[in-house]
């Protein structure tokens, strides 16, 4: 016996709904509050990569629909790693605490910047 053909993509398609309602309240808070400390980089790539697999099964099997939740849901993800990386960029004062950084006496005050998981970059005002 056939399965019921018109009824096959009502799943998919609460799946995509569903998918929405929980992805744009979680940027939208993300953006208001630019609270990113729980976020991990790590989890957040390898939700990226799973997507772009589903992408590319919704290519090899032509269906538009799972084509187009993994790419939405793709897209929230490279959003919130963008927040992650901007909102996480905390500047902190070196000069108060190792005056012996070798930037201080030409420019003055140097800062270190946090971008997210221990990359550290110093800036120096001038």
């Amino acid at each position: 016996m056939e399965p019921n053909t018109k009824h096959k993509n009502i799943p998919l398609i609460i799946a995509f709904v569903g998918t929405l309602l929980v992805n744009v309240p979680q940027l939208y808070k993300t953006w208001k509050t630019k609270d990113v400390k729980a976020f991990s980089v790590y989890t957040m790539v390898l939700r990226i990569l799973i997507h772009v697999a589903w992408i590319v099964y919704g290519i090899m099997e032509a269906d538009a629909l799972i084509i187009t939740m993994s790419t939405e849901v793709m897209f929230c993800e490279m959003l919130l790693l963008l927040f992650k990386q901007i909102y996480s960029q905390e500047m902190v004062i070196v000069t108060e605490h190792a005056p012996d950084v070798p930037m201080a006496p030409r420019h003055g005050t140097v800062y270190r910047r946090s971008f997210g998981d221990n990359i550290h970059v110093l800036v120096a005002s001038v």
